[in-house]
């Protein structure tokens, strides 16, 4: 289920790019303040829903709306086959990015963060190269591990220092993909950027990459399984929030209805 209904009607949507659409109702978003979905029964929008096929899970369904958000980047950035590519920040919208990267053919991805169980879960799903994001001389350190600077950078914790450190990184011509959230003022050496012509470019949530993104998981050319690190009861809503906020999950699921004999497997 694509959480987001666009109207329709408007410029954007007309153009092609609903997912800015300024009438947007996207479940659970405090931006379009609309309510959420922890709910056993949610009536939503045909055109907005997408049958799995049977061998992917419910939970592998319900991964489709972040990875959709780093297909959204991966897109915009125009990765392709033989590029090197860098992914600041190793939560489950990084390391989701990092798989897409793969899946569109780059020879290797780079990734940083703070905590080591978030790296240690990047290695396990192939990722090339893992740091520290405190390692001392940062940018020199990727450079080094990487053996030059990248093709595709993207900042997707949200800290300033790491935008600044992809762009830092990022090689002339290239491409620096802002996926996370920032305050309303996040200062920039747009100077840099603009000597190396590098093209700083915005990601908001997803346009026409269901199909795409359903397909990456039917194929196995993008595995989510390794990404789910727990599921909770509706019930167990509060303590599945708990679970998340300690900082080592990857992605928590809560599932509203208990699943039944007969059930696809989950």
């Amino acid at each position: 289920m694509e959480p987001g209904v666009p109207c329709g009607d408007c410029k954007q949507c007309r153009g092609g790019r609903y997912n800015l659409c300024p009438k947007m109702r996207f479940i659970g978003s405090a931006v379009n303040r609309v309510p959420g979905a922890m709910s056993t029964y949610f009536n939503h929008a045909a055109s907005y829903c997408y049958k799995l096929p049977e061998h992917v899970s419910l939970q592998e369904g319900a991964m489709l709306e972040p990875m959709c958000v780093s297909l959204q980047a991966v897109t915009r950035a125009k990765v392709g086959p033989g590029q090197k590519v860098f992914v600041s920040g190793a939560g489950p919208i990084g390391l989701m990015t990092a798989l897409c990267a793969k899946a569109a053919g780059a020879a290797s991805v780079t990734i940083t963060d703070m905590v080591e169980a978030k790296l240690q879960k990047a290695r396990e799903i192939g990722v090339e190269f893992t740091l520290k994001a405190d390692t001392p001389n940062i940018v020199e350190a990727l450079e080094s591990t990487a053996g030059e600077k990248f093709d595709a950078c993207f900042e997707c914790c949200g800290v300033p220092s790491a935008l600044k450190t992809c762009i830092e990184v990022a090689c002339p011509g290239s491409v620096v993909c802002v996926v996370a959230n920032f305050g309303e003022t996040t200062p920039v050496n747009l100077q840099l950027a603009a000597r190396r012509e590098i093209d700083i470019i915005g990601v908001y949530r997803y346009c026409n990459l269901y199909p795409r993104a359903l397909a990456l998981v039917a194929t196995g050319k993008v595995n989510l399984k390794p990404l789910i690190s727990k599921t909770f009861a509706l019930e167990q809503a509060n303590e599945a929030f708990e679970h998340f906020a300690s900082g080592e999950p990857i992605k928590v699921i809560i599932q509203p209805n208990p699943p039944k004999d007969g059930d696809r497997k989950s």
